[in-house]
């Protein structure tokens, strides 16, 4: 393991140099990142990730337009449908497996995010520099927080890349004062806010830099566009919902009423998780004069936009982590022409850079390439290949959920038992899988020897593995799955 944390470091010091890769080898190597990040990591973050969105399109075969679409939903459907059409690609490719078009969807759409939030950053930093431009779209493949979210798929993570092309035509526009990025902007705007429609509100940044640039007519222009695109956008819901905007006027209304059930965080709460997300320690330092405030002078843009999201969503009590996936890439782009200065004064910042390199890469590998839930999904995954078991045994509340999506037809039932019930019964039949979290596994370890055999243990990803091993007691959920079965069979993993 050190070898490797030192080979890679090796790497971010030669390609931090800038000197010996070209655009072209810098967007070979991101992509080559997120293609390994789609295939191995299919984890998803979040459990309303799976209920209101995966168990709609996942599998293909049961999914149509009207399962996206529920009367007491606050989601639109507009924001499913991308992961659905995917699904439905997948199905008509012959990919029959749930957890297989699920894949496909990460894949598809993961890699479509890089490529659109990469094109975002060429567009922003190819009228400064040929060395930023090279520094975003490395920084968007080796940000720790990047890869591995960005490619989820969840509305957050969708709307990400259209957040980020917004952000470049704002900076653009704001410079060039074009219409034509105006315009564009604002549709990327838009098409952000159908995905994820809190972020729709940092699309006021284009009525803001008219005003700011006294340009009137782009501001009646920006107006009457950005209304337009408006009512499009809450025409479908008259179809799907039966009124205009419907899943919008849902979504505020309940957040108001009941988004303290979820937490009351504090209106500050987004501020530490900015401030780590974007590595602030190693980003203050002494700057030639005039460097911080021509950076702000033509980064404003991405700034206020960032400032509308917190004014947003300090409006509501409940705040998650991930509402802040949206505005990641954004982020990552305030952070690199800090990282191109220091990349420019290698010999003054050598140990800055490098200390930062380690830091970020430290939390950069297993959030981008280890799977979140995947003890549940493996073990979903098995119940799809082995229709033959036909009763689940939990002993001890050993998983709370099952992610049933990813099996094509469920028909096991399931049965939770205490450890005392599991010891004083005698061996089960062969159509009976049990299955056991570490601590459970534990208490009935000879039993298990005597009467049944392993058959699969489901891993968790490291950072679980690690948050199980501090602290057990409070962690048991993250722990690895034992699945034993019938010993007539003589099978052993």
């Amino acid at each position: 393991m050190q070898d490797i944390v030192c080979k890679a470091l090796k790497l971010l010091v030669i390609t931090s140099t800038m000197r010996h890769i070209s655009r072209t080898q810098s967007l070979v190597f991101a992509t080559l990142i997120y293609v390994l990040v789609v295939w191995f990591n299919t984890g998803f973050l979040a459990t309303d990730e799976y209920w209101d969105g995966i168990t709609r399109y996942i599998p293909a075969q049961n999914a149509s337009i009207s399962t996206l679409v529920r009367v007491d939903d606050v989601k639109s459907p507009l924001q499913i449908l991308p992961m659905h059409v995917a699904a439905q690609i997948a199905y008509q490719l012959g990919v029959e497996s749930p957890f297989d078009q699920y894949h496909f969807v990460i894949i598809l759409w993961g890699l479509l995010g890089f490529v659109l939030c990469a094109c975002a950053a060429i567009l922003l930093f190819r009228n400064k520099s040929e060395t930023l431009v090279k520094v975003a779209i490395l920084a968007l493949a080796l940000h720790f927080a990047t890869p591995g979210l960005i490619t989820r798929p969840m509305f957050e993570s969708l709307a990400a890349p259209w957040v980020a092309l917004s952000c470049a035509f704002a900076v653009l526009y704001d410079e060039k004062q074009k219409w034509s990025f105006l315009f564009v902007g604002i549709l990327s705007a838009s098409i952000a806010f159908i995905l994820r429609q809190q972020t729709g509100f940092g699309a006021l940044i284009f009525i803001l830099l008219p005003i700011l640039r006294k340009n009137w007519k782009h501001l009646f222009y920006a107006s009457c566009v950005g209304l337009a695109l408006f009512i499009l956008s809450g025409l479908p819901d008259i179809i799907l919902r039966g009124s205009f905007h419907h899943s919008l006027r849902a979504l505020a209304d309940y957040n108001f009423k009941y988004g303290s059930h979820y937490g009351n965080q504090p209106w500050h709460f987004f501020f530490p998780l900015i401030f780590i997300c974007m590595l602030v320690p190693w980003l203050i330092a002494k700057y030639p004069h005039g460097f911080l405030s021509e950076y702000f002078r033509r980064y404003r843009s991405l700034w206020i936009i960032l400032a509308l999201f917190l004014a947003l969503h300090s409006m509501f009590a409940n705040k998650f982590e991930r509402f802040l996936i949206s505005m990641i890439p954004l982020m990552v782009f305030l952070m690199v022409p800090f990282l191109g200065y220091f990349i420019e004064c290698w010999p003054q910042r050598k140990k800055r850079l490098l200390s930062l390199a380690a830091a970020n890469f430290v939390l950069w590998f297993p959030a981008t390439f280890f799977s979140a839930q995947k003890n549940i999904i493996d073990l979903a995954r098995y119940l799809d290949a082995h229709p033959e078991y036909k009763t689940l045994i939990n002993i001890d509340n050993s998983y709370e959920w099952i992610p049933d999506a990813f099996i094509k037809n469920p028909q096991y039932a399931a049965t939770a038992i205490s450890t005392e019930q599991f010891q004083n019964m005698k061996a089960l039949s062969c159509d009976h899988l049990i299955v056991f979290n570490e601590n459970a596994r534990k208490q009935n370890e000879s039993v298990l020897n005597a009467r049944y055999n392993l058959l699969e243990k489901f891993d968790v990803n490291i950072i679980e593995a690690l948050a199980y091993k501090l602290n057990p007691e409070h962690n048991v959920r993250r722990s690895p799955l034992s699945v034993y079965g019938c010993k007539v069979f003589g099978l052993t993993r």
